[in-house]
């Protein structure tokens, strides 16, 4: 999908499904705003080099800001796995990211496609600080099982709940800006709760980023029991169920 055509894509669909036997992106933007590489040229060894070396150079953080080979043809790559998620578990939805967004954008120079778990990025332009933000490619996914009992008392409890970890994330440092929690709902429902940014974005940045990501969240997911708004720089998600690995959240 060219740039100028992905501004938002919207997923409507549910947010349950066999995650751990997930085959298939949420979703996945192939930019053409860098071009296109040809077959056998130097962008694309040192693109394949370094997305063969990639599950390797990910740190315990679940992050990785790699290139391989010089200006012009030099080739960039972004890791950033959900923050409460195991190195092993991380490593691995690399290894099946990489195969599945080459062939999904077998010859754009910029690429982006999210797991559940993580999202592999590459381009020939930066992927770090202000210029990598990138807006455009945003999606979200809701909960379809149902809807909320109460949607406006939840609304306000989430609301505070995202405010709440927003400047925790942000807070956070150069290799994990992430944060979860709990927070109790009406009818007795506990509401679950992460935000995440890149972890090379200034604690502004994300908050900025996190704030425009939450500002989607009466049109994708208003009185829905769960949903996430995702871009290349940050993502929110909720739930009313624990989603995420609690013990490893709280030890971040």
């Amino acid at each position: 999908m060219g740039s100028q055509r992905s501004f938002v894509f919207f997923i409507l669909a549910s947010i349950f499904g066999s995650i751990f036997g997930q085959q298939e992106f949420l979703q996945h933007f192939c930019m053409d705003k860098n071009g296109f590489y040809t077959r056998g040229s130097v962008y694309e060894k040192n693109l394949n080099t370094l997305l063969s070396r990639l599950p390797s150079l990910i740190d315990s953080y679940g992050y990785s800001n790699s290139n391989s080979g010089k200006v012009p043809d030099r080739a960039n790559a972004v890791v950033i796995c959900r923050g409460d998620v195991s190195s092993d578990a991380c490593r691995d939805c690399v290894k099946r990211s990489v195969p599945m967004l080459t062939k999904l954008c077998p010859t754009t120079k910029a690429a982006v496609g999210w797991l559940d778990y993580c999202m592999l990025r590459y381009s020939s332009g930066p992927l770090t600080g202000p210029q990598s933000i990138s807006p455009n490619e945003t999606f979200w996914v809701y909960n379809d099982q149902r809807n909320t009992t109460s949607p406006d008392q939840f609304n306000k409890v989430l609301q505070s709940l995202l405010e709440d970890l927003k400047p925790k994330a942000a807070a956070g440092g150069s290799r994990l800006k992430f944060a979860a929690g709990n927070r109790l709902g009406p009818d007795f429902q506990s509401i679950y709760a992460i935000v995440q940014c890149a972890p090379d974005l200034s604690a502004v940045t994300c908050s900025d980023c996190l704030t425009r990501t939450f500002s989607l969240y009466p049109i994708c997911c208003d009185k829905r029991i769960g949903g996430r708004v995702i871009t290349p720089n940050c993502n929110f998600r909720y739930e009313i169920g624990a989603f995420y690995n609690q013990t490893r959240s709280s030890n971040l």
